[in-house]
């Protein structure tokens, strides 16, 4: 069968979740398409959903890589011309997207990435609001991991996510290289995907502290290692002083969580010592200039 669209999902003991998830994604990607799951070190049976689902393609990795580099993996395996990335817990609302999504790159040569419309929550608004308001896609600055869709060529070209990243960030690597190459990446609202989360749980857990940790560890490494000169100096100092004022002095969790995340990005710096082609000025201009997806949509008020 030759493959058009490959379906790339990263889980980490979400077995229920990504259960649920892949029966939404059967009923929308059918013929001409591959799902390829790769476990992130999962400890809770998730490989028994194989005999549930032999048609999708499962990886199992034995050890945790953490998001970024488990999608470079799982993405090295795709055939498809067309690569979309979901979450275990993200799925497309609309049910004809495929069509859309080829119509739109082959009348927009440039294109590199298009970035979806995203809605968090565990229950989506009502039916007769989900599509209502501003559909006119716009030219971005970077898209959301688990809501996105790739020209094959162009994510191989960028060279893919890095194995130096963790979670939280990767999704500005690929994307400033997407730009480096001369592509762009579309935000495009007609295609709207639900991130099944309790957000409850997240704010009442210490994943801000996780978050915070691993933003800062990734976003000092992406400013250092492929920000061009002087730039890296001046935003290196910035994200520094930005999160010890706003976050370090108000609260000692997240003042060590920010310091783990400056070590763990020194440590790989003196001792790794990854090398990385720096972006020209003019991208990393352009980038600057540009708006951010919807990476929270909310419904228009009625």
């Amino acid at each position: 069968m030759n493959i058009e669209y490959s379906i790339c999902i990263v889980s980490h003991n979400r077995k229920n979740d990504l259960h649920d998830n892949l029966i939404r994604l059967l009923a929308v990607f059918k013929s001409g398409s591959e799902i390829i799951v790769g476990l992130d070190g999962c400890t809770d049976d998730s490989i028994s959903l194989k005999c549930l689902f032999p048609e999708v393609i499962f990886v199992e990795f034995n050890q945790r890589l953490w998001p970024s580099v488990a999608r470079r993996h799982v993405m090295a395996l795709a055939k498809g011309q067309y690569i979309f990335g979901f979450d275990d817990d993200s799925y497309p609302v609309n049910k004809d997207i495929t069509s859309k999504i080829i119509n739109y790159f082959n009348q927009n040569p440039q294109v590199g990435i298009l970035a979806f419309r995203l809605f968090n929550g565990l229950d989506l608004p009502d039916n007769d609001v989900l599509f209502n308001g501003d559909v006119n896609p716009y030219m971005c600055s970077e898209f959301p991991a688990g809501a996105c869709v790739f020209r094959k060529n162009v994510y191989e070209t960028t060279g893919g996510y890095p194995i130096w990243m963790t979670i939280y960030g990767e999704e500005s690597y690929v994307s400033m290289r997407c730009y480096e190459l001369g592509y762009c990446i579309h935000y495009f609202p007609e295609i709207l995907v639900h991130h099944k989360t309790d957000v409850s749980i997240k704010i009442n857990s210490n994943y801000p502290e996780f978050r915070l940790e691993n933003q800062v560890r990734n976003g000092l490494l992406i400013i250092l290692l492929t920000y061009p000169f002087p730039n890296f100096i001046f935003l290196s100092l910035k994200l520094f002083w930005h999160n010890v004022l706003k976050y370090a002095i108000k609260s000692r969790r997240k003042f060590i969580a920010i310091m783990r995340g400056i070590g763990s990005a020194t440590y790989l710096l003196i001792f790794h010592r990854f090398r990385e082609k720096r972006i020209s000025k003019a991208t990393f201009k352009n980038l600057r200039n540009l708006p951010l997806p919807f990476y929270n949509w909310k419904p228009p008020e009625r």
